[in-house]
């Protein structure tokens, strides 16, 4: 089966009720006084305000972009020079109907980058292949199931479910314009967790390779998300994960990091495939 590349990032991260309350980092506003002022009044906020502000507001979002830097390193027991993977990422997405466009530039170290083009809508998942120089079309029932699974990535109960659990260890900070939240994830009880948000966050050229097994030593993962202060939209996300697996009974380190930027909220009002492509995609021989 040819591979596809799909990178969806987590919208937005949701937390559970915590009366835990920001703590400021370094500020960088000239105007001090000001700034303690506001800083005294938001202080007031807890995580749990904040998260229901963010709620709501993640509520009200019916589209949005990122632009984002996936760099991934993977060293193997016997090549000690690591292989450098770096994709750059730019993204559409429309809440409902769900459908996004997607432009991903990937660069394996020593090859040429590969360029691709990506839509998923009603229509069905059509993406250009680098290779053929042609549109290829996901069958229409591997298309049905990737809706539902992005679907469920966006709802926000089950990203709140996913996150209750560890809502002690989510650390509350907030600088001028944003409230920080961040999680380490590492030990025995995010061992679930993990296995999960590795499915969900590793690239699919790398998931498709590696045996993704219970065995496998996921070393820590975490997340920092930055809230806007004044639209409790997410502005940014940072992901690093680093994990040990197996191919092929060979050991094979990897470390991950995702900067995310997120912007043009409610401003896209649908994501249409363009009708050359409707016409010239071929559909995918999954025997093959």
């Amino acid at each position: 089966m040819k591979k596809f590349f799909l990178c969806i990032p987590v919208l937005i991260l949701l937390l559970s009720a915590c009366n835990q309350k920001a703590e400021p980092v370094a500020k960088s506003s000239p105007d001090k006084k000001a700034a303690a002022e506001s800083g005294d009044k938001e202080k007031s906020l807890t995580l749990e305000q904040v998260y229901e502000k963010t709620i709501e507001a993640s509520n009200k979002l019916e589209s949005l972009s990122l632009a984002s830097e996936l760099n991934q390193s993977i060293t193997l027991k016997d090549q000690p020079e690591p292989l450098a993977i770096k994709s750059d990422i730019q993204m559409d997405v429309v809440k409902k109907p769900l459908s996004l466009y997607q432009k991903m530039k990937m660069t394996v170290e020593g090859q040429p980058p590969q360029e691709t083009e990506s839509y998923l809508t009603d229509d069905g998942f059509f993406q250009f292949d680098p290779v053929s120089k042609k549109w290829i079309k996901l069958p229409e029932n591997m298309t049905t199931e990737l809706l539902k699974i992005q679907n469920k990535q966006a709802d926000p109960l089950a990203e709140l479910k996913k996150m209750q659990e560890f809502i002690k260890d989510i650390t509350f900070e907030m600088d001028d314009s944003h409230y920080i939240l961040t999680l380490h994830a590492s030990g025995d009880k995010f061992q679930a967790f993990l296995q999960e948000e590795l499915q969900n966050n590793l690239s699919p050229e790398l998931a498709e390779n590696l045996q993704l097994s219970d065995g496998m030593n996921i070393k820590s993962l975490s997340y920092v998300y930055y809230i806007d202060k004044e639209t409790y939209n997410p502005t940014k996300m940072i992901n690093e994960m680093e994990i040990v697996t197996k191919q092929a009974n060979e050991d094979i380190a990897i470390n991950q990091k995702a900067n995310s930027t997120f912007s043009n909220f409610n401003a896209i009002k649908s994501i249409e495939v363009p009708e050359q492509v409707l016409q010239s995609a071929q559909e995918m021989d999954i025997t093959k």
